[in-house]
């Protein structure tokens, strides 16, 4: 391709929300907000490959986690409770008698500082959220940063997502991005996910339970349509309204793609050192119309969360993007 175009960061604000554009030199084009150290929209070659709102109101509430960072503890905290070194604590709850993402208090829903640079490689965009002592009910202090990597001769985003405690708590950190690959649904999407494994979930409060084989309805090692089962019997049940499962990866390697979207116009490879992944199918969209598929890579929920203060909580993800 041509490079034609010049590699740019741009700030603007809208509706209360700090924004920041960058743009490289094939076509790839990000827009992050302050709110959650969000991705607000992914272009590539001019057509949208993220799931996009333009309603600002929508985006801003709380519980709309469309490409927002997600902590301080990604999925679901059963009853709000968890015990570190023989002490309880207990987080209020957003989602029935359990805490999802995070809670109230969720990074999701906070404020990040922002700094950027640029170098002849990359365009680095850096989130930074400090939370307050037990603040949400978490011991202790956390930092939070989430970092975007843009390459200036590929169609790639880097995300790292980084955190520090001060004292032992939980943390499993994700970002909840949406991909629609330039549809306004998923009709033409296949998925491919490299796990032979899936932990069972409870339709009646969607709690994850023991690791087993993936059913045929869970089955994604070979590419398939994302629609083609997702109106199985044991898909809509209870709480239960499509696809909202973790994958366990066979392997962690973070030089295969763990995950791949794609139609008949883009591909996204998945790439990440995380060794599970929540995928979520827009089961809330409106009429049912499912617009986007959410890609969360992420720790698995039934090891071990916890990060002392003398450890670092850093993973990565990566997108790479391919015009058909």
């Amino acid at each position: 391709m041509k490079n034609d175009l010049i590699p740019t960061i741009d700030n603007y604000k809208e509706g209360g929300l700090e924004f920041i554009r960058i743009s490289n030199n094939v076509g790839l084009s990000v827009t992050f907000t302050s709110l959650g150290a969000a991705i607000y929209s992914i272009k590539y070659l001019g057509e949208e490959m993220s799931l996009q709102t333009n309603d600002l109101k929508e985006f801003v509430k709380e519980g709309f986690y469309n490409g927002k960072a997600i902590g301080p503890v990604a999925g679901r905290i059963p009853n709000g409770e968890f015990v570190v070194s023989k002490k309880a604590y207990k987080i209020k709850p957003n989602e029935g008698k359990n805490v999802l993402h995070g809670g109230k208090d969720g990074i999701s829903n906070k404020e990040f500082s922002i700094r950027s640079f640029a170098t002849a490689e990359h365009i680095h965009v850096v989130y930074t959220y400090f939370s307050s002592y037990g603040e949400g009910g978490y011991p202790g202090y956390g930092l939070y940063e989430v970092h975007y990597i843009l390459h200036n001769n590929e169609p790639k985003l880097k995300v790292k997502l980084l955190s520090y405690v001060s004292e032992k708590r939980p943390v499993s950190l994700t970002l909840h991005t949406y991909f629609s690959l330039g549809e306004d649904n998923l009709e033409k999407t296949t998925m491919q996910i490299n796990a032979s494994k899936y932990l069972d979930i409870n339709p009646k409060d969607l709690l994850l339970k023991s690791a087993k084989d993936v059913p045929s309805y869970l089955d994604f090692r070979k590419a398939k349509p994302v629609l083609k089962d997702i109106n199985a019997k044991e898909m809509n049940h209870g709480m239960l309204k499509g696809y909202d499962h973790c994958f366990v990866f066979d392997e962690v390697n973070e030089n295969i793609p763990q995950v791949i979207l794609e139609n008949d116009k883009y591909k996204v490879d998945v790439y990440t050192d995380f060794d599970s992944v929540i995928i979520y199918s827009d089961n809330d969209a409106k009429g049912g119309k499912r617009r986007g598929v959410a890609v969360e890579p992420q720790l698995n929920p039934n090891g071990s969360r916890l990060l002392s203060r003398k450890q670092e909580f850093d993973h990565h993800i990566t997108y790479f993007f391919t015009k058909k």
